[in-house]
């Protein structure tokens, strides 16, 4: 069974997998994860943004 801490970063590595290739909305790497929109952005998508993994540019994030 995975932790919590173990699930967080597998998400993240999906966030960062998905905007690697083409720029993406959250609201689309919401869907594309099937996860709540809100968590996703407040959680992970923020948490990357501040990290200097993610870049926002147009209202669309991709990896550094």
């Amino acid at each position: 069974m995975l932790t919590q801490y173990e699930k967080k970063k597998i998400a993240l590595e999906k966030v960062i997998s998905l905007c690697s290739k083409t720029p993406k909305t959250s609201r689309e790497i919401a869907t594309l994860l099937s996860m709540n929109y809100d968590t996703v952005r407040s959680s992970y998508i923020y948490f990357l943004v501040k990290k200097n993994k993610l870049k926002k540019i147009k209202n669309q994030y991709f990896k550094v």
